[in-house]
């Protein structure tokens, strides 16, 4: 039996910043806010469409970068913790995929 297993996870860091008008100057003024980190990929459009909801209508994406990393756990301890599937064709697994997005 193989003592550890791996699984890769990829993540997008969308990069975003908030845009408001300058009272005195009249002029955009550009604040950086702090990255938001996603499981998975996604399209720039998919990506607004999230910061909108999250942050609200002044919020835009300057940059997204997609990261895969792999990680290992002794099967032993993932056992100890991951949640038996009985039913492997059981439709509720990809619906509480899409919720964690």
């Amino acid at each position: 039996m193989r003592k550890y297993m791996t699984k890769e996870v990829t993540t997008t860091t969308i990069k975003i910043a908030q845009v408001t008008v300058d009272t005195e100057t009249g002029l955009p003024k550009v604040e950086q806010l702090e990255p938001v980190i996603v499981l998975g990929t996604m399209s720039k459009d998919r990506a607004q469409k999230r910061i909108n909801k999250d942050f609200g209508m002044g919020v835009t994406i300057f940059g997204m970068e997609e990261n895969t990393y792999t990680y290992k756990m002794k099967v032993a301890d993932f056992i100890k913790v991951a949640e038996l599937v009985q039913d492997e064709n059981d439709a509720t697994l990809e619906e509480e995929e899409e919720e964690e997005e």
